[in-house]
């Protein structure tokens, strides 16, 4: 039974969680320990008692009174039930299984009306566990990039490497004095968790698992264990000497959720379970909520998977089609959580993964460029990730950013990280099955994708956050969302896929047919969120001056968002630098210096080029003035060995900032990679080399065309260096322009 706070408890409430993420509040990170949350937002002591005793009066055990006196967990018979709160309980078969459940909402005295928010547990019907696991067949080497197959598969080394926790993991902050609690409705066997950190060469860290008090030990449940197992495995992985808390009901994940939020149990809690918004009763929303509420006052960050069907979350797991209309995932779609969603990898180049692994099992390179998640072609069965708006929740005041839909409404996902289980899946253990290393005694792999997987594994970031900080979060969306402009670089923008789905013609959202959801773009998206992270990045502008921000991880630069009031925060901007600090050690360093030419109302560009050494000049020349375009053609003869030292100048004579979009193109016109967008100052310049603006042209052969384009007239040549000597490349420009206003440029 779940008690409903008072209109000024609610209000009180509402504010302090505002002020507890307000860095000018004196109430800034002062989090409330359970009995706190009581005295200010419970219910008195004396109505528990009267609760209590009314309870006793008709036969029911009382088994535990919230410490934040917000509920009361008690137990008895069906007809016990029936006659004290005037439902009925049945029994029903739903495919195959018998499950309990009252036919109609309870009724309380009118005592007791204005104080009782709802019930939970009436019912035995339990979440159903999400990740899409698969066996895969191969040879007993334990080796997770197949130079036969071309197969990879992510192991903790891989996911420290791609989404750059490696600063972290050396600067000592690997979640250690930190607790992250999992989820679950099922008992573990702790041998499989201990056979995936020995595969992985994590150090021994046993789990800690909870019995929810009055439940009971639901045991080994079919399915529902390799959920656990995968939860815990990643939130280990990621978190490396954290101590994960599992957290087990038999009456269900949500029943842990309540006591691990009521108990303190944790500062982070992982939770992948979840269904659409629609199967549940407004009521039921309003106790969720609360709940919600109620640990992020207390300083409980939760983290929850967003869905694994794409828009239709409604939809049962593998459906081949959607008949229920768009749908987003609860508890994801709560304000209080952090909604995970998917990412897929696209490989730009085959220097992505080494062909063997190394001593810490891992084989990726560096980070690969994501899309959103979606296979649902290539599975045949809805596999995407969710999200899409509410229809329980308006916008919460800190969801701005470029992208954000003005729809008045709470949209998911928040983040998203890989969930492609058939590109790059994640490696687990589960049920006795990791013999050899990862593999079965058969040499089988289990590989798992699904939105479960990158929920643990963003609580694992979050415990980080929190052991570089030392204090707990709360809701981390307020600072997530503030972050998309103050620190672009935290964010990997995830530009390219959609969540979309096929959906029955005829049925909701779906008069015609063809497919329902929502496509990737610049800034927020319903399918990717705000991007994934690079982890080193995020820490650094989370708790500034703790960590250096990450140099080692490139991140590709988004387009720019329209109608945004900062563009140029989402974007690659380079202002000036002098040759003492573009140089980086005994590396030859391409730069570009902007001249005015007084010969011209509206000034045309003369660009010096050179390389640099030991901070010495090598060589540099002069050109001639550029001619100003807004669109240009450079063609691309790629060698691998020298590819590295193709470069570009662009000039930037306007008074105002200019965003030039960078297209490269083979020698059929298809897209190579993904475009990128460069933000240049007002009457500044940008020199770099091809390999940093474009890793799609770095360590291959290449033959094609770079396309340059902007509203705004740009001068541009190209240049190759090999060694000391540099010469131009020639661009050609589609579209010249003579309208620039005559400004003096700096040099």
């Amino acid at each position: 039974m779940v008690f409903k706070p008072e209109d000024e408890q609610e209000t009180g409430l509402n504010t302090l969680l505002e002020e507890q993420q307000d860095p000018l509040s004196p109430n800034y990170q002062k989090w409330l320990s359970p009995e706190e949350f009581a005295d200010r937002f419970g219910l008195s002591p004396n109505d528990v008692s009267e609760i209590v005793s009314w309870l006793h009066s008709h036969g029911f055990t009382v088994d535990e009174v919230a410490r934040t006196r917000r509920w009361v967990s008690f137990t008895g018979t069906a007809e016990q039930v029936e006659s004290a709160f005037q439902t009925r309980i049945h029994e029903y078969s739903v495919e195959g299984e018998n499950f309990y459940a009252n036919s109609i909402d309870p009724a309380v005295p009118p005592a007791f009306a204005n104080v009782i928010l709802g019930f939970r547990s009436l019912n035995n019907f339990r979440m159903k566990p999400r990740p899409n696991l698969r066996r895969v067949d191969a040879a007993a080497r334990p080796q997770f990039t197949s130079s036969v197959t071309g197969y990879h598969y992510l192991t903790p080394a891989d996911f420290a490497t791609i989404y750059d926790l490696g600063p972290l993991y050396a600067a000592g902050f690997d979640g250690a004095g930190q607790k992250i609690a999992v989820m679950g409705q099922t008992d573990i066997q702790l041998s499989d968790i201990r056979a995936f950190r020995s595969a992985s060469g994590l150090p021994a860290n046993d789990s800690q698992v909870v019995f929810v008090p009055g439940s009971g030990n639901p045991g080994i449940v079919g399915g529902d264990v390799s959920e656990a197992s995968l939860d815990i495995e990643w939130a280990g992985a990621i978190a490396r000497n954290a101590q994960i808390v599992f957290v087990v009901s038999r009456n269900g994940v949500f029943d842990s959720l309540q006591y691990t939020i009521d108990q303190n149990l944790a500062p982070v809690v992982s939770i992948s379970y979840g269904s659409c918004e629609q199967n549940f009763t407004s009521n039921q929303i309003a106790l969720l909520a609360a709940l919600g509420q109620q640990a992020n006052a207390q300083g409980i960050t939760i983290v929850a998977a967003s869905g694994d069907t794409g828009a239709a979350d409604c939809e049962a797991p593998r459906s081949t089609i959607a008949t229920r209309g768009l749908a987003v995932d609860i508890p994801a779609s709560l304000p209080s959580v952090t909604g995970l969603g998917g990412t897929e990898f696209r490989e730009t180049n085959n220097s992505s993964w080494a062909e063997a692994n190394d001593p810490s099992y891992g084989s990726a390179l560096s980070y690969i460029p994501e899309i959103a998640w979606n296979d649902t072609a290539a599975a045949g069965v809805l596999s995407a990730g969710g999200g899409g708006r509410s229809i329980y929740f308006s916008k919460p005041a800190w969801q701005a950013a470029p992208g954000v839909p003005n729809d008045n409404t709470r949209d998911v996902p928040d983040i998203s990280l890989s969930a492609s289980g058939g590109h790059d899946g994640y490696l687990m253990c589960s049920l006795g099955r990791c013999v050899n290393g990862f593999r079965s005694s058969s040499g089988a792999l289990t590989v798992v994708g699904g939105t479960s997987a990158g929920a643990p594994a963003f609580a694992g970031i979050v415990a980080i956050i929190n052991q570089v900080s030392r204090s707990s979060q709360g809701n981390i969306n307020p600072k997530l969302y503030s972050l998309t402009t103050s620190a672009p670089a935290v964010f990997h923008d995830i530009t390219s896929g959609g969540n979309q789905v096929p959906c029955r013609t005829g049925t909701a959202d779906c008069p015609s047919g063809g497919s329902i959801g929502y496509s990737a773009g610049a800034g927020y998206d319903q399918s990717s969120g705000i991007g994934s992270v690079d982890a080193a990045n995020l820490v650094a502008a989370w708790v500034p001056g703790t960590v250096p921000a990450s140099t080692g991880n490139p991140i590709p630069a988004p387009a720019p968002v329209p109608g945004s009031t900062s563009p140029a925060s989402n974007l690659l901007a380079t202002p000036p630098l002098p040759i003492s600090a573009v140089e980086q050690g005994t590396v030859h360093s391409g730069y570009a210096v902007i001249t005015p030419d007084p010969n011209s109302a509206a000034p045309q560009t003369t660009v010096t080029f050179g390389s640099v050494s030991g901070g010495a000049v090598q060589s540099q020349a002069g050109i001639v003035p550029m001619p100003l375009m807004t669109d240009a053609l450079m063609f691309l003869d790629v060698i691998p060995v020298i590819g590295g030292n193709l470069g570009i100048a662009i000039a930037n004579p306007s008074p105002t900032t200019n965003y030039v979009t960078l297209t490269l193109r083979d020698e059929t016109g298809t897209v190579a990679g993904t475009a990128v967008t460069v933000a240049l100052l007002p009457e500044e310049q940008l020199a770099k080399f091809i390999s940093e603006l474009l890793p799609s042209a770095v360590g291959v052969a290449f033959r094609g065309t770079l396309k340059l384009q902007s509203s705004t007239p740009f001068a541009v040549l190209g240049l190759r260096f090999a060694g000391s000597e540099c010469s131009t490349l020639s661009v050609t420009a589609t579209v010249i322009s003579t309208g620039v206003p005559a400004r003096s440029l700096a040099n």
